[in-house]
């Protein structure tokens, strides 16, 4: 009877260890999947890709209207600053020019706000897991679709042309696509796809604008 009631004690002793260890596993997830939420993150960050941006207007010259087409190319430069509002979606407000090298000029850009959502799921994190020192760490791909809208303004110049000079502005929207992926604590990259055009030019100045950009692009969180 005493061995029975020994071998009883441990195997209940073993259940309880064992609910308890399942119980702790729980808790531990749960910590670290709440203490790693992207939302109320703020990332700042800049890229530079391949595309450009251009302006095209109708002028005068020698007397009858002709339209006139400028770009700025091959570089487009962007900078960011966006907060995570939620594990699918974050807002921001973005700058982005093209650049020429010969001659140099960056006389056009593009700037207002952009949204990007997290359509396969919750974007990359990085956290602090609850009461303890180590850092949890999701590397994987985080693809996103977004749009954009702000205003757009360009004057380039060049000289020894007929035209020596356009400028124009209007208000713009865009589409953007890409993906973030964390490459430590607090840094990711992001590969992303631009392409933004106005929409409403003034009326006195018919003109358009327009950019699209293929690049990558480095953020930091806070």
């Amino acid at each position: 009877m005493a061995r029975k009631t020994l071998h009883n004690s441990i195997r209940l002793g073993i259940i309880a260890a064992l609910l308890a260890a399942a119980s702790l596993a729980e808790a531990q997830t749960t910590a670290a999947s709440t203490s790693a939420s992207a939302s109320g993150r703020y990332r700042y960050g800049g890229s530079l890709g391949y595309g450009g941006s251009g302006i095209t207007q109708v002028a005068q010259v020698n007397g009858s209207a002709t339209i006139v087409d400028r770009s700025e190319g091959p570089g487009v430069i962007s900078i960011f600053v966006e907060r995570l509002m939620s594990d699918y979606f974050s807002l921001g407000i973005e700058h982005t020019r093209g650049f020429s090298f010969a001659p140099f000029s960056m006389g056009s850009s593009f700037t207002g706000f952009a949204g990007r959502w997290y359509f396969w799921g919750p974007m990359t994190s990085i956290g602090n897991v609850d009461g303890q020192e180590s850092v949890l760490l999701i590397k994987r791909f985080a693809p996103y679709a977004g749009v954009a809208t702000g205003v757009a303004s360009a004057e380039i110049k060049r000289d020894n042309d007929l035209v020596p000079s356009i400028a124009g502005s209007g208000v713009y929207i865009g589409i953007r696509g890409g993906a973030d992926y964390p490459i430590a604590p607090g840094i990711g990259i992001r590969p992303e796809f631009l392409y933004s055009f106005t929409f409403f030019q003034s009326p006195t100045l018919p003109t358009s604008l327009s950019e699209f950009s293929l690049g990558c692009g480095i953020y930091f969180s806070l």
